[in-house]
């Protein structure tokens, strides 16, 4: 699961943002009504700050060593855990192999420097994962409890972490950051997502938020689409409490159990509005036309075939 930046930023300069500003609910409020802003900039990185970004409905990257970047996204992609699709494939692999362990805050240094590893213009830099280590005891924040925590995929056989990511619970909400999967291991990455998700709803976790929109992948686990109002709705209704997400390590075929029934929904697909989707339609209409119009000069029956079809 992650809510890796798609690059939006470079299109928008980002307006200052201070603790001032989201604890004055006339500017909260404002901030929320502008959409036509989403990025913000801070040099501050005290976590009890990044906990009230959070608690706001702000997911941050960075630009180290200097600015932290809260965005209050347009869209967010929200996984409600009813909606959950897992793929046969998955569902076969985490039955078949009885060596995959998830475990919670076990290897968080490890989890980091294999994201670090994997993704090399990745936001996530040293001042922001030692942020974030600060924060390893939880922070209280409005009527939420806030914790940051890393989810580890082990093959037991090896003792090897395959796969893993890093995001926080605030409440009984659950938010992805940024995460990698060992490409050895066929669905790996996939395996962890669908082990956390199963994992956050025996503790209480109802809420997901795998970060940016239109994101195929994000899809196909179930996720939707939703507009920040109405995702802040929710967000807001969710973030109160506190879920105990502990350091623990579940098999993963064990975590299927849990689940009530697989949905018999397929999976959201992309937006038909989309560049791709658009393009995708436009040939379609022209590969039609075309076709048309030289059966047009062949002769009026293969117009009306075509019609017809």
């Amino acid at each position: 699961m992650s809510s890796d930046s798609d690059g939006d930023a470079d299109d928008e300069v980002p307006d200052f943002i201070s603790l001032g500003n989201l604890t004055n609910k006339v500017e909260l409020a404002a901030i929320i009504e502008n959409m036509n802003r989403s990025y913000y900039v801070t040099p501050c990185w005290k976590p009890d700050f990044y906990a009230m970004l959070c608690y706001c409905g702000f997911v941050s990257v960075a630009q180290e060593p200097t600015w932290l970047i809260p965005e209050l996204q347009r869209e967010y992609a929200l996984l409600k855990l009813e909606d959950l699709y897992l793929e046969r494939n998955v569902i076969r692999r985490m039955k078949n192999n009885n060596n995959l362990r998830l475990s919670v805050d076990q290897r968080p240094d490890e989890v980091y420097q294999k994201i670090k590893d994997a993704r090399e213009s990745n936001w996530l830099g040293e001042q922001y994962w030692a942020m974030m280590r600060r924060s390893a005891g939880g922070i209280q924040v409005g009527k939420g409890f806030f914790r940051p925590h890393t989810f580890e995929l082990v093959d037991t056989s090896t003792g090897e972490l395959i796969a893993g990511e890093i995001g926080y619970s605030l409440g009984h909400t659950y938010t992805a950051l940024t995460g990698f999967y060992d490409p050895r291991y066929p669905s790996s990455g996939k395996i962890q997502i669908c082990s956390t998700c199963l994992f956050l709803e025996t503790k209480g976790i109802r809420y997901i938020n795998l970060g940016h929109a239109k994101m195929k992948y994000k899809y196909e686990f179930g996720c939707k689409d939703i507009p920040r109002h109405e995702f802040l709705q929710g967000w807001n209704q969710n973030t109160s409490g506190k879920c105990n997400i502990a350091g623990e390590a579940v098999p993963s075929d064990l975590l299927l159990h849990y689940q009530r029934s697989l949905p018999v929904q397929t999976p959201q697909r992309a937006d038909p509005t989309s560049k791709k989707q658009l393009k995708k339609e436009q040939k379609r209409k022209f590969r039609f036309e075309n076709k048309k119009r030289k059966a047009e000069e062949r002769g009026p029956m293969l117009v009306k075939t075509l019609t017809a079809s």
